[in-house]
């Protein structure tokens, strides 16, 4: 500032210049300052097969449009902070990294299902494990099944950031949806929850796991576990007591009654055929690295991946994918060809071929593994379903373990090799 008040010529240029980009920011957004033109152009993916292109069998709100983005993510405090671990023994707590799986002890209660051929699959299943490193992620947010890349969920650390936000889309959702809530009230991402099993039938007294109850109640829509509609500021922190039973979702959510399959199941006590529609439909019309991906549907996954692998295209969407593998069922969660070499060898495959397409964020496998060891070892085999040995085990490895049933996380290849 000059003398007397008045400012020199370089003092004004720089204070004038100082209010423009503050303006700019303000009543354009950050996105004019660091713009998609900025980044390095997307290698180029092959051509989709003729099969690929061809328009799936689809149904009700597989053909809406992307709805608007989700709300802003909270500040201070969110979901999921200081809770999430990577195991406490149980089934379903997912880690990062990989683990080398000793030699069961003991008897081995699924003899009839060690055969070279089964053990060889199973053995090439845990070779598909964490490959994302600490530093490629920025490192992980970790909850139950997920074991989430920071780089590819975090909004300050996420690289790639599509033009028009990104989406959670959730398959498989019985009573509540966990994976939901916390893109919606972690990240403040919008989601799309799929699943046509609940909330067909109005029912007096909502009843949990009821199909008329949980976050897919009858007449609901979305919008009515919205926070502002409960009659809160935001959703809790945690699930407490005092707060809502049923979900929170502080993001807009959509509920479609519809579930992912390339065919209709016939309900044999009712006649009634329950909607369906196929993951490629569902992705129609998002962009490169917008969708975070959720499959969880009882074996209905099997035809999905396999279409989905055909399309560059629709891979290309996905930002990231959480499944819950079962190697023993297939389509409407109809027992699978557990006994079938090529059947399985294909689930295998599909998976390896996910894998060099997306990398692992984490699995499941490490705590499977410590349960089936801890029940050996109390001697209890004969009440778990992973060592029953009159159960079914189509999924075993040449140390002793079955993989029948376990969770996985990928996270994009493109995303991490961004800068």
């Amino acid at each position: 500032m000059a003398p007397g008040g008045q400012c020199g010529p370089r003092w004004c240029w720089l204070l004038y210049s100082l209010v423009v980009a503050l303006l700019t920011v303000r009543w354009m957004g950050p996105d004019l300052l660091f713009s998609a033109r900025d980044e390095p152009a997307r290698p180029a993916l092959p051509a989709p097969s003729s099969e690929a292109l061809a328009a799936p069998a689809a149904a009700g709100p597989s053909a809406e449009a992307p709805a608007a983005a989700g709300a802003a993510p909270p500040s201070g405090p969110r979901l999921g902070d200081g809770v999430g671990r990577c195991t406490q023994g149980a089934a379903n707590a997912a880690c990062p990294g990989s683990i080398e799986p000793p030699m069961r002890a003991g008897t081995w209660s699924f003899g009839n299902y060690m055969q070279a051929w089964r053990n060889d699959l199973g053995d090439r299943v845990l070779q598909i494990q964490g490959e994302a490193t600490e530093q490629q992620c920025s490192g992980f947010f970790v909850w139950g099944d997920y074991a989430w890349c920071n780089r590819a969920v975090e909004p300050t650390a996420a690289a790639r950031r599509p033009s028009g936000g990104v989406v959670g889309i959730s398959f498989g959702i019985r009573d509540r949806d966990p994976w939901s809530e916390l893109m919606s009230n972690r990240y403040g991402v919008r989601t799309e929850l799929y699943d046509c099993f609940y909330g067909v039938a109005p029912c007096p007294v909502p009843q949990k796991n009821a199909p008329c109850g949980g976050v897919m109640g009858y007449g609901m829509t979305g919008g009515e576990l919205r926070a502002g509609a409960l009659g809160l500021e935001r959703c809790p922190l945690r699930d407490t007591k005092s707060g809502p039973k049923q979900g929170c979702f502080d993001a807009p959510y959509r509920i479609h009654r519809v579930c992912v399959s390339n065919t209709s199941c016939v309900d044999k006590k009712t006649g009634h055929a329950w909607p369906y529609t196929t993951l490629r439909a569902v992705l129609h019309g998002f962009e490169p690295l917008s969708v975070h991906l959720k499959i969880d549907v009882e074996g209905s996954e099997w035809n999905q991946l396999d279409a989905l692998l055909g399309s560059p295209e629709d891979l290309a969407k996905i930002r990231t994918l959480d499944m819950e593998i079962h190697y023993g069922l297939e389509d409407w969660n109809s027992p699978g060809r557990c006994h079938e070499e090529e059947y399985i060898a294909w689930k295998v495959g599909l998976i390896e071929r996910l894998a060099k397409y997306f990398v692992v964020s984490g699995t499941t496998l490490q705590a499977v593994i410590e349960k089936q060891s801890r029940l050996a070892r109390r001697g209890t085999e004969q009440l778990a379903g992973e060592l029953n040995p009159n159960g079914r085990h189509c999924m075993t490895t040449s140390t002793g373990w079955d993989l029948g049933m376990y969770c996985l996380s990928f996270v994009s290849r493109e995303l991490l090799a961004a800068p």
